[in-house]
């Protein structure tokens, strides 16, 4: 019998020169890396006491670092693009699990609330997804595999949610839209958001 619900976490190995490049091209490489750890300590915040299973899929390899083992299930992630990667971690963890949501570690606005909630609207809806403002998304969630939405999409640029919602809908698939939020891609992303808030994550 599958297990309920389950929430996915990708992040990327926080290494020098490999995290947050836009940010590093403008403002240096060690402060890229620096608000990326400060990145990842929000999502962490964020996520750590949800009830469910969670998996933290790395982008290179596991290490040892504060997402406690008794918490978080490690893997790594496997594929040669971001698609295949989110694809093949669904796949994985949808052979377990009747739903399963994937959130990067990009927004520092998301909430407990808004991911208890975008699994409930899995109960109702085929697909949930939460758009960023940047044309993005922030958050993916199904209950079935569908390969479709992994597969020749614009990634990282702004009709990836315009170009996800244009396969549900030719699909006739029900799917639920949450509340649109800011990734952290440029440097005033991040200051935008340290002038908004003094809370890594609200309740």
């Amino acid at each position: 019998m599958a297990k309920k619900n389950a929430l996915i976490i990708f992040i990327r190995n926080p290494e020098l020169s490999k995290v947050k490049t836009r940010i590093a091209a403008t403002h240096g490489k060690e402060l890229a890396l620096q608000i990326y750890q400060s990145l990842l300590d929000i999502t962490l915040a964020c996520t750590q006491s949800l009830k469910v299973d969670k998996y933290l899929y790395y982008s290179e390899s596991i290490i040892q670092d504060k997402w406690d083992d008794s918490v978080y299930f490690k893997r790594v992630q496997l594929g040669d693009d971001l698609g295949e990667r989110m694809k093949n971690a669904l796949a994985e963890i949808l052979e377990e699990y009747d739903h399963a949501l994937i959130i990067g570690s990009d927004c520092p606005y998301l909430t407990p609330s808004i991911i208890t909630n975008a699994f409930a609207e899995l109960e109702k809806k085929s697909v949930v997804i939460g758009p960023a403002f940047d044309g993005g998304y922030y958050l993916l969630g199904m209950s079935q595999l569908l390969p479709d939405l992994f597969e020749n999409m614009p990634w990282s640029t702004d009709q990836l949610t315009t170009e996800t919602l244009k396969k549900l809908e030719k699909k006739h698939l029900l799917y639920s839209i949450l509340p649109e939020l800011h990734d952290v891609d440029e440097y005033f992303d991040w200051v935008n958001y340290i002038n908004q808030t003094s809370l890594p994550c609200e309740p």
